[in-house]
């Protein structure tokens, strides 16, 4: 399961379980080999006006960005966060929180956005 929401005027929330973790752990790696990867979220987010229905991740050298793609949200990101996100995930994929919830700061149009990460656990 992988969820996004606009939480705020300048926030963003991905949310996941451990198979989500899973699956953004080999998107980031992807990128990491200069690949694009597309991940398809779980449930359709409205994020503004747009109905996202997948996240794209990139890697880039020069400012990282959010901006809509064909039926999603495109996430360029540079390799120092790439790595901080995936150790992070790492440890979500053992049952640990992300923490902190922080991932990063993306240019959004004309704002800075913050990404915030969350593992929702499975309650027993």
């Amino acid at each position: 399961m992988i969820k996004i929401n606009r939480a705020g005027k300048y926030a963003i929330d991905i949310r996941f379980d451990i198979n989500g973790a899973s699956e953004l752990c080999e998107a980031f790696l992807l990128t990491l080999a200069g690949e694009e990867a597309v991940i398809a979220l779980s449930e359709a987010a409205q994020i503004n006006s747009k109905k996202v229905k997948e996240l794209g991740l990139a890697q880039v050298n020069d400012e990282e960005s959010l901006h809509y793609a064909q039926s999603g949200l495109m996430l360029k990101l540079d390799s120092d966060s790439i790595e901080n996100i995936l150790a992070k995930l790492k440890t979500c994929v053992g049952g640990q929180d992300f923490f902190p919830a922080e991932c990063c700061e993306v240019r959004f149009g004309k704002i800075n956005l913050s990404f915030y990460a969350f593992l929702e656990k499975a309650v027993d």
